[in-house]
C-alpha cells in the first residue's frame, strides 16, 4: 500500500511538470502573467498640434551660394547646402520659405542641421520683418540634430522665413515652429511622424569669455569660467572650462530638458587636491547622481552615488584624463582613460539635469559631450518591454514574490527594438533558477558577449548592424531571467578632416590665431598697456606655394603648370610632369574625396598616396580609350574618367593594404596593393590637362590599429612627464598650423608617453615645428623662433622603460641623427647638406619649417625617416620587446603636432 501511494505521487508530479501552465506554477509557488506592453526609456513626444514645419524637400527659393543638394539622412534625401569655401562677404546666400500660420503669436523655432566643424556651425534666421538671429555655434558635428533657433512673432496667414549664410560647410533640411516652449524635437519630421533620434549637446569651449556660455547654467559659490588670456603666446589650458571651489562648491548644468538616460564624456585635468567630476539626474532639491574623483595627500579615490570609495590609481594632478559615464535603465558605468572603473546595476532611472562640478580644489574641463541613451528595460514590475513573440512562443512574466519578478521562457523566442536605432548593448541579470532553468540564447548580430555583468556589447569602433535583440529558449531547458535591458544608439566616428580645398581664392585664412573676439574684447586689447603685443591681424597663406623649403601653403608646387581659376573655383593643371605635393603627410588609413575634370581624350591625371621612402599608392584618372602601357606601370588602380569636360566625383578609401574606389555612381572597385612606409600625397597631370576641386582627406582619429592626435584639443591619451614642461597650444605661429603641444625644456629632458599599449611592430610619425615666443609689434624682432634640437622618439618596454629604442634627430648641435638601444648608440648618420632637414639659423632655424619624423619598427628592422627620406636603418638580431610610445626631447623648444601611431602587426601585406 505504501509503495503504491509513493508511485501515485510520483506519477502525479511528473504529470504536473509535463502539463506545466497554471498547475506547474501553482506547484512551484510561481504565478504566470502574460506579456503585456508598457512604455519605458522615455519615447519621443508627439509633434505639438500647432507645429508648423517647413522642409527643403517640399520646395524653397534659393540664392547662391546656397545649393539644393542630395544628402543622405536629410528628409526626402534633399538638404540646403552651403559648400565649404563658398562664403561671400555680403552674406548673399539665402534660402526662403513661406510658413503658413493658423494662429498669430510667438513661436519657438528649431533648425534641423548638420555642421562640419567649429568654423562651419552657424547661419542666420529671420521671420518677416523681425530680428535676424544667429543660429548654431554649438559643437555637435557630422550628425543631424535640432538646434534652438530663438522665438519669433508670426501673423496669421503666410509669413516669409529666410535662412541666410553666416558660415560655410553647413546643411539644413527643416525648420520647426511651435508655441509649446517645453517641446524638444528629437528626430526628423516626416509624413509618418517624428522619427526617433538621439538628443545631443557638446561644448569644446573654443571661444573667448565675451561670447558667454549660452548652453549652460551655473550654480554654487565657486567659479566656473573659460580660461583665457589676450596674450598671443597663450597660457596653459586656454579655451577650457576652469573650475575653482576656493569660495565654495560650483557646478555647471546643461540647459534644457532633463536627461532620462545619457552618456556623458569629458576631458579633465585636476590642478590641485580636491573633489571634482560630474553630476547626472539632478532634480529640484536633490544632489543627483555624482561621479566624483578625489585627490588628497593620502591617495586618489573614486565614488559614484552612495558607493564606497575605490582607488583611482591612474588619476594624476596636472594631467589630462578622459572620463565617460553611461547611465541608463538600472545600469551605471564609468570609464577613466578607457579603463572601466565602476559598474552598478542597482539604481533605477530618473530624469534630471547633467553637468560638471568642482566640490573642492581646482580642475579644468574640456571637450564635454552628452547624448541621450535610448533604452528599453524589462523587470516585470516597474518597466516592461513590448515584446514580439515568435509563432508558438511561450513566454510570461512570473513572480516568486513581490521583490523577485522574472521573465520565464518555455518555448520559442521574443524580440524587441526601438524605432530602427541600432542596438549597442544588452545587459541580462539572471534570476534564481527553477528546475535547472537556463540563460536565454541571444541573437544580436555585431554584439560580442563579455564575461562580466552578463553583457553583450558592440565593439569600440564598430557601427551597429542590428536594430533588434532576439532571446530564445534553450531547447534543453526553460529560461529564467530577472531583468533585461537594451541600449540603442548611433555612433559617429571622430575624424580629422584636412580640407576641403575649394580653390575659390588664391589664399587661405591662416587658422593659427584666434580672432573671433567681441567688440568689447578688441577695445580691451587696444586700451591695454601691452596693446602693441596684444594687437591681432588676420594672416593668409597662399593655397599653392612656390615650392621652396620654407613654403607655408597647404600645396607645394613641384613642377609643370598649375593655376587657380577663381571664377570657376577650381585647380587647373597643365602639361606633362605637372606635380603638386600636399603639405600634411598622412600615414594612417584614410579617405580621399575630390572632383576631377578631363577636357579632352589625350588627358590623364593621377593621385598618389603614401609616397616617400617607399613607392606610393597610385590611382590613375584617364579615359579608358587612352590608357597605355606607358601610363600604367606601378599603378594600383585605373579609373575610367570620361573626357567629357564634366566634373566626376572620386572617393578613395584605404584600409591597410586594401583600396576601394568609387567613381560617380559606378560600381565600387577594390584591389590590394603593396603598402610601404610613405606618407606623402601628390596630385599629378601625366599629360594634357586636368582640373581638380573639393579635395579633402579624412582620417579616423581612433581605430583598432591606429590613432591620430591632432592636438586641436587636449589629448588625454598622453602622460606629460614632467607636466610643467608641456603646454597645450592653439595659438600663433609662422607656419600653417592651428594647434600643437609645446615642449619647453631649454635645460632638461621631457617625454610624452602614450597611455596605450601597442604591438612590437609599430610606426610613429609626427610633425615638428618652430616654438615661437611673441614679443610684440613694437619690438625687434617681433617674435623669436627657437631651434628644435634633440628631438626624441622612443619605443619602450611596457614594464621597464629603460628597455627601449630611441631615435634622436638634430642631435649634437643639429649635426647628427642617432639611434640608441637601451641607451647605447647603435646607428648614426651625419646631418650634412644632403640631409632632408638643414639648420640655417637666424629667423628660421631649420628648413623646411615644418618637418615630418617617422620611426618604424617591424620585427628587428628599425627605420628612421625624415621628410619622406630614409636617413637611418638598423637591424637588431635580438629585437627588444617594446610596446609603449614616447615623443619628446632635451635641451630644446619644440612644437609637436599630427602624431600618428600605427600597429603594423594588423596588416600582413605591409612591405618590409
Amino acid at each position: 500500500m505504501k509503495t503504491a501511494l509513493v508511485f501515485a505521487a510520483a506519477v502525479l508530479l511528473v504529470l504536473l511538470l509535463l502539463v506545466g501552465g497554471t498547475v506547474y506554477y501553482f506547484w512551484t509557488g510561481v504565478r504566470p502573467v502574460p506579456l503585456e506592453s508598457a512604455s519605458n526609456g522615455r519615447p519621443a513626444m508627439p509633434l505639438p498640434k500647432d507645429a508648423v514645419v517647413v522642409t527643403v524637400a517640399d520646395g524653397a527659393e534659393v540664392a547662391a551660394p546656397f545649393l539644393i543638394h542630395d544628402e543622405s539622412g536629410a528628409v526626402g534625401g534633399i538638404a540646403a547646402y552651403l559648400p565649404k569655401g563658398s562664403r561671400t562677404e555680403a552674406h548673399s546666400g539665402k534660402v526662403k520659405f513661406t510658413a503658413k500660420i493658423a494662429e498669430a503669436g510667438t513661436y519657438t523655432a528649431w533648425l534641423h542641421a548638420k555642421w562640419r566643424d567649429t568654423c562651419s556651425n552657424s547661419c542666420s534666421l529671420k521671420v518677416g520683418d523681425g530680428t535676424d538671429f544667429t543660429i548654431g555655434n554649438d559643437d555637435v558635428f557630422n550628425v543631424w540634430h535640432w538646434v534652438p533657433a530663438f522665438k519669433h512673432t508670426f501673423a496669421s496667414g503666410d509669413n516669409p522665413v529666410v535662412v541666410s549664410e553666416r558660415e560655410d560647410g553647413i546643411y539644413f533640411d527643416q525648420i520647426l515652429f511651435t508655441r509649446d516652449t517645453a517641446y524638444i524635437p528629437t528626430g526628423a519630421i516626416t509624413t509618418a511622424g517624428v522619427l526617433r533620434d538621439i538628443r545631443r549637446f557638446a561644448d569644446t569651449f573654443s571661444r573667448s569669455p565675451g561670447h558667454g556660455n549660452e548652453g549652460w547654467e551655473f550654480d554654487g559659490k565657486g567659479r566656473l569660467d573659460i580660461a583665457f588670456s589676450f596674450d598671443p603666446n597663450r597660457i596653459p589650458n586656454q579655451y577650457a572650462l576652469s573650475g575653482d571651489a576656493s569660495a565654495g562648491p560650483c557646478a555647471a548644468y546643461v540647459k534644457g530638458a532633463p536627461w532620462y538616460g545619457c552618456k556623458m564624456s569629458f576631458t579633465f585635468m585636476p590642478t590641485s587636491v580636491g573633489r571634482y567630476g560630474c553630476i547626472l539626474e539632478k532634480g529640484e532639491g536633490d544632489e543627483g547622481l555624482r561621479a566624483l574623483f578625489e585627490i588628497s595627500k593620502t591617495g586618489t579615490t573614486f565614488t559614484c552615488g552612495g558607493s564606497s570609495p575605490t582607488a583611482a590609481h591612474n588619476l594624476r594632478l596636472n594631467q589630462w584624463h578622459r572620463v565617460v559615464v553611461e547611465r541608463w535603465a538600472w545600469v551605471t558605468r564609468v570609464w577613466l582613460d578607457s579603463s572601466e572603473i565602476f559598474f552598478s546595476s542597482n539604481a533605477y532611472p530618473k530624469a534630471g539635469k547633467s553637468g560638471l562640478c568642482v566640490l573642492s580644489g581646482t580642475a579644468v574641463f574640456d571637450d564635454f559631450e552628452v547624448e541621450e541613451i535610448p533604452w528599453l528595460a524589462d523587470d516585470g514590475k516597474y518597466m516592461k518591454i513590448d515584446w514580439v513573440q515568435s509563432d508558438g512562443a511561450n513566454w510570461s512574466r512570473s513572480k516568486l514574490d513581490a521583490e523577485n519578478p522574472m521573465l520565464i521562457g518555455k518555448a520559442g523566442s521574443i524580440k524587441a527594438g526601438l524605432g530602427g536605432i541600432p542596438l549597442e548593448e544588452i545587459v541580462i541579470l539572471p534570476a534564481p533558477s527553477l528546475g535547472g532553468a537556463s540563460h536565454p540564447l541571444v541573437d544580436a548580430p555585431g554584439l560580442q558577449p563579455l564575461s562580466d555583468h552578463e553583457t553583450y556589447r558592440l565593439p569600440l569602433n564598430a557601427e551597429g548592424s542590428s536594430t533588434h535583440a532576439t532571446f530564445s529558449v534553450n531547447p534543453a531547458q526553460d529560461t529564467c531571467v530577472s531583468r533585461i535591458a537594451l541600449r540603442f544608439g548611433r555612433r559617429t566616428p571622430q575624424t580629422f578632416n584636412v580640407g576641403p580645398y575649394t580653390f575659390s581664392s588664391f589664399e587661405l585664412d591662416d587658422p593659427s590665431d584666434y580672432l573671433d573676439f567681441t567688440e568689447e574684447e578688441f577695445r580691451a586689447m587696444q586700451q591695454s598697456p601691452q596693446a602693441a603685443k596684444l594687437q591681432r591681424q588676420a594672416k593668409v597663406k597662399p593655397v599653392i606655394g612656390h615650392g621652396g623649403e620654407d613654403d607655408e601653403g597647404p600645396w607645394a608646387f613641384m613642377g609643370g603648370y598649375w593655376n587657380i581659376d577663381i571664377q570657376e573655383g577650381c585647380l587647373k593643371g597643365r602639361g606633362t610632369g605637372a606635380l603638386l605635393r600636399h603639405s600634411q603627410e598622412i600615414s594612417s588609413d584614410m579617405e580621399a574625396h575630390f572632383k576631377v575634370r578631363l577636357p579632352n581624350s589625350t588627358s590623364a591625371a593621377e593621385i598618389e598616396l603614401y609616397s616617400g621612402a617607399d613607392p606610393g599608392l597610385r590611382v590613375q584618372l584617364a579615359p579608358k580609350s587612352t590608357k597605355s602601357a606607358a601610363l600604367t606601370p606601378g599603378v594600383a588602380m585605373a579609373l575610367d574618367v570620361a573626357a567629357d569636360s564634366q566634373w566626376h566625383e572620386v572617393t578613395l578609401r584605404v584600409e591597410g593594404s586594401k583600396l576601394s574606389a568609387k567613381l560617380d555612381r559606378a560600381p565600387l572597385q577594390e584591389t590590394t596593393f603593396q603598402r610601404g612606409d610613405g606618407d606623402r600625397i601628390y596630385l599629378k597631370v601625366l599629360r594634357g590637362a586636368a582640373d581638380f576641386d573639393d579635395v579633402e582627406f579624412v582620417v579616423q582619429r581612433n581605430t583598432d590599429k591606429s590613432v591620430l592626435y591632432a592636438f586641436n584639443q587636449p589629448e588625454p591619451d598622453w602622460w606629460r612627464d614632467p607636466a610643467e614642461k608641456w603646454i597645450d597650444h592653439g595659438g600663433i605661429a609662422c607656419v600653417l598650423a592651428s594647434s600643437w603641444v609645446s615642449l619647453v625644456a631649454p635645460t632638461s629632458r621631457a617625454t610624452m608617453w602614450n597611455k596605450r599599449t601597442f604591438s612590437t611592430s609599430t610606426l610613429v610619425a609626427f610633425n615638428v615645428e618652430e616654438n615661437t615666443d611673441w614679443r610684440g609689434w613694437d619690438r625687434h624682432p617681433s617674435h623669436i623662433h627657437y631651434p628644435f634640437e634633440n628631438i626624441e622618439t622612443t619605443l619602450a618596454n611596457e614594464k621597464d622603460p629603460a628597455v627601449c629604442y630611441t631615435l634622436t634627430v638634430n642631435a649634437e648641435r643639429h649635426s647628427a641623427t642617432l639611434l640608441f638601444r637601451n641607451g647605447k648608440e647603435v646607428a648614426r648618420v651625419r646631418q650634412d647638406r644632403s640631409f632632408p632637414m638643414r639648420y640655417i639659423g637666424s629667423h628660421m632655424p631649420f628648413l623646411p619649417r615644418t618637418n615630418r619624423i617617422c620611426l618604424i619598427k617591424r620585427g628587428g628592422l628599425l627605420r628612421g625617416i625624415v621628410n619622406g627620406k630614409e636617413v637611418l636603418t638598423f637591424t637588431d638580431p635580438e629585437p627588444l620587446d617594446v610596446s609603449k610610445v614616447g615623443v619628446g626631447g632635451h635641451d630644446t623648444h619644440i612644437n609637436f603636432s599630427h602624431v600618428e601611431i600605427i600597429n603594423l602587426a594588423v596588416d600582413s601585406l605591409h612591405v618590409k
